[in-house]
Parts: structure tokens; sequence; C-alpha cells
């Protein structure tokens, strides 16, 4: 399997343990512009988890290159 989950949140911001409950562990948030989070388990990777293929293509809206492993949420509005 190549994709994962995606969740879109605009209205509602999840409190960072309901993220972390979301997707399984530790969160890292990568900031892709002012108004749009991408927030990834920062361990998917090494524990296993395929590539998050629309992940991927929103975080390479800023790095050239990498993946994005596992479930992804993405945050979109003024971070709080």
């Amino acid at each position: 399997m190549t994709d994962q989950r995606t969740s879109l949140f605009k209205l509602y911001k999840p409190a960072v343990n309901q993220l972390e409950e979301m997707l399984g562990g530790e969160i890292e948030i990568i900031y892709i512009d002012k108004d749009t989070q991408l927030v990834i388990n920062e361990m998917a990777e090494l524990d296993g988890a395929p590539v998050n293929l629309r992940a991927t293509k929103i975080y390479r809206k800023v790095h050239k290159s990498g993946k994005i492993y596992g479930h992804a949420v993405i945050l979109e509005g003024k971070a709080s």
C-alpha cells in the first residue's frame, strides 16, 4: 500500500494530544505557508508506515525532496 489517510481541518483546531492520538505518536508540524500546516507522526517512517502520496505532494510545495509517511493532518487557517 502506498497511500495513507490525510485529514483536513479548516475551522476546528485539534489539541496536541488529539493530534498525537490521531497520528499514533509524537507529532511534527511542518509549516507549508502562513496559513497551512502539515502535521505528521515524526516516527512514521521508522515504524514502517507507507508513503502518504497526498501529504508528500503538499510537503514538496516547500521542500524539493523527501516523502511523508503514514497518516497526516492538514491544518488550514492561521496557527493559534
